[in-house]
């Protein structure tokens, strides 16, 4: 069942011109942040309050379906009713806020439509993935995606696929979905592998499967189209990374042929003492990649922050290593990893 407006950690405001819905700071929830005109009418709003919410703090996700948002920007509004907030089942978290918010925009796009799907179908793809809390590190979609049995589909807010979720659809958060390992398998098989890998190590990381299971549900479902790529994106796939930018850098050393560096490697001064656990070492090379994805040095904590990764370079240089630093713009260009390349070719052959 929808949870109701009622149940929503949602501010209703009131201001000199009438009622708007406005958000508190946090995440948008899942279903309980998505609500019809038939809830908002229940509530007591009219046409135009709705009309003054979608100007401030509510986006329509879809023709009579609206998602709050965070934040509110008209400060006349005071609040004159709040509900208790529940936790959140997962953010589907990305480095960069846009994102993060463009993926929370397809999560309640995905929330709208779990009451209308037919016995056959299930969310599935970035959908599915989202509801799980994977992690999204580009804006690959704009629609809802289910799969069912069914002629393929394209609408302004949703994509169908024809293809079978037989015994692979499962119930949560109230949602019919795919299970966690077709989730990954359809994201891998229909998406770059900048996306589906993130995914992949984060349902690594947390426990969620491992890289043998996801291998037979691979070759259960046989032949198929992006099967190589998915057989791909397992084997690059390694659930020590910590966090989805160092994911999408394991990537691009694929794509750039870069084949050794390893993923979180202590590394020891000549008499044993530890000086930093790296994101990246390159060994032969001396090559260490730092992947510091939404890093934020501010006030006095940034600071001190900034001072310690410095330290830490100084004396990882001291040591010997070369060291590039990468921000998340940094992931999406082919120029650091080319440079990168250019210094572990010259190492290897002046070795």
């Amino acid at each position: 069942m929808r949870h109701r407006l009622t149940a929503q950690p949602l501010c209703i405001h009131r201001s000199a011109s009438g009622v708007a819905g406005c958000a508190r700071e946090g995440d948008i929830r899942w279903m309980d942040d998505v609500f019809t005109r038939t809830d908002l009418t229940r509530m007591g709003f009219t046409r135009n309050h709705i009309a003054a919410a979608v100007g401030c703090c509510l986006r329509v996700v879809r023709r009579g379906s609206y998602v709050r948002l965070p934040g509110c920007a008209d400060t006349a509004h005071s609040p004159y009713t709040t509900h208790a907030q529940r936790p959140s089942p997962g953010d589907g978290s990305a480095p960069q806020n846009g994102l993060a918010a463009h993926a929370r925009l397809l999560r309640a796009l995905a929330s709208s439509y779990g009451e209308s799907l037919p016995e056959d179908a299930a969310l599935s793809h970035i959908s599915a993935a989202l509801v799980w809390g994977l992690p999204l590190t580009r804006s690959v979609v704009s629609t809802a995606e289910v799969s069912r049995p069914a002629r393929s589909r394209r609408y302004a807010s949703l994509h169908v696929r024809h293809r079978s979720v037989a015994g692979a659809r499962v119930v949560r958060h109230g949602l019919r979905i795919t299970s966690l390992p077709r989730t990954l398998l359809d994201v891998a098989a229909d998406h770059h592998l900048d996306v589906s890998v993130p995914m992949i190590d984060h349902a690594l990381r947390h426990g969620m499967t491992t890289r043998t299971d996801l291998a037979k549900h691979l070759e259960a479902r046989g032949t198929h189209p992006g099967v190589v790529r998915t057989r791909t994106a397992i084997a690059l796939a390694d659930g020590v990374r910590e966090s989805p930018a160092e994911s999408v850098c394991a990537v691009r050393f694929h794509e750039h042929g870069l084949t050794g560096f390893a993923a979180q490697v202590v590394v020891r001064d000549r008499r044993g003492r530890v000086i930093a656990r790296t994101d990246f070492l390159d060994e032969d090379a001396h090559a260490i990649v730092e992947v510091n994805g939404a890093l934020k040095y501010a006030g006095k904590d940034g600071d001190s922050s900034f001072e310690r990764e410095r330290r830490r370079d100084y004396a990882l240089r001291n040591a010997g290593f070369r060291v590039f630093q990468l921000t998340w713009k940094d992931l999406f260009s082919p120029q650091p990893f080319l440079a990168i390349r250019r210094f572990v070719t010259s190492q290897r052959t002046s070795a």
